[in-house]
C-alpha cells in the first residue's frame, strides 16, 4: 500500500520508482479501501487562537481548497463542487468504508486497522 501522492510524484517527475506500476483502488469491502483523513485543531492555549480559527476556517471553506485542490499536494478538496487535482480519482468514486469520522479516536483507529488486517 502506499499513498497517491508519492505515486503520482514520482510519475511526474522520473518515473523511476513507479515506472512498472499502476493505482489499484480496492472494492469498499476490502481493508485497503480505507481512506486516510488530515484534520485541522487550534489548541485552547494558543497565543493566536482567533487568528488560527480563521485560518482553519479559510482553509476548510471553498475559497481554501479552490487553491488547494489543483496543486501537485495531491489532497481531495472537502465539500462539494470542488474537483481535484486531475490525477486524482475523484472522492465520489472511492466509495471508502462507511466510517463516522467523528467516533475515531487513536486506540478506537488501531483496533480497526488491526480489526481488518492492516496492522
Amino acid at each position: 500500500m502506499l499513498y497517491h501522492y508519492y505515486w503520482c510524484k514520482d510519475r511526474a517527475e522520473s518515473g523511476q520508482d513507479s515506472a512498472d506500476t499502476e493505482l489499484a483502488f480496492f472494492d469498499p469491502s476490502d481493508a485497503g479501501a480505507f481512506v486516510s483523513v488530515s484534520g485541522a485543531a487550534v489548541l485552547g492555549s494558543s497565543a493566536h487562537a482567533t487568528d488560527a480559527q480563521r485560518f482553519v476556517a479559510y482553509m476548510s471553506g471553498a475559497a481554501g481548497q479552490q487553491t488547494l485542490a489543483p496543486t501537485d499536494a495531491l489532497e481531495c478538496p472537502v465539500g462539494t463542487g470542488l474537483a481535484p487535482n486531475a490525477a486524482l480519482r475523484p472522492f465520489s468514486e472511492l466509495e471508502p468504508p462507511l466510517i463516522d469520522l467523528n467516533t475515531l479516536n487513536g486506540p478506537k483507529v488501531i483496533a480497526e486497522m488491526q480489526r481488518v488486517g492492516l496492522l
